[in-house]
């Protein structure tokens, strides 16, 4: 099960927010005229576009050791 304690607490969220706008931000002239979706890792900032949610986040999965 998914720990939702960063959820529930709310410095705790508004950090992760801020972390992954500021993630897409620098991402988005590199991510130009792609099409897709992309998914992000939030703690490297590694990212993957797929064509669908589940493409972008299988490339993700990928990199998990």
């Amino acid at each position: 099960m998914a720990d939702v304690t960063m959820w529930q607490d709310n410095k705790v969220r508004i950090a992760f927010e801020a972390k992954a706008k500021a993630l897409l931000k620098d991402l988005l002239p590199k991510l130009e005229g792609q099409t897709g979706v992309v998914a992000i890792e939030p703690e490297s900032g590694d990212y993957f576009v797929g064509a669908t949610l589940g493409k972008a986040d299988a490339g993700c999965l990928r990199q998990v050791p």
